[in-house]
């Protein structure tokens, strides 16, 4: 007498084993007969998404390219500004010390 594999599988784990290999099987043909259905939304949905990321891409870099500008102006405007207020500064020191130039000159 030969002593039992206590790790053999029983009979009825066997059918039960069967039995679900039958019903993925049965799922298999299903999916291949009918379609993956629910893809074709999820197919359109991923391509509205794929659609909304380029717009969103471009309206992004445009808003980068916006800002940019933004600020190459201000630097530029405050480039102006400075340049005005040398000017003023320099005029004003003319004019203060002008006639106290013609005085001390004259003396």
């Amino acid at each position: 007498m030969t002593a039992l594999d206590p790790d053999a599988p029983t009979r009825r784990e066997i059918d039960q084993l069967t039995g679900w290999v039958t019903r993925l099987e049965q799922r298999i043909n299903e999916v291949d007969q009918l379609g993956p259905r629910g893809m074709g939304a999820v197919i359109v949905q991923v391509g509205e998404l794929t659609k909304d990321m380029g717009e969103l891409g471009a309206d992004q870099r445009n808003w980068q390219r916006a800002h940019r500008e933004q600020h190459e102006q201000e630097v530029a405007q405050r480039g102006q500004a400075r340049r005005w207020l040398i000017a003023l500064a320099v005029g004003n020191f003319v004019a203060l010390v002008s006639p106290w130039l013609v005085v001390i000159t004259h003396h």
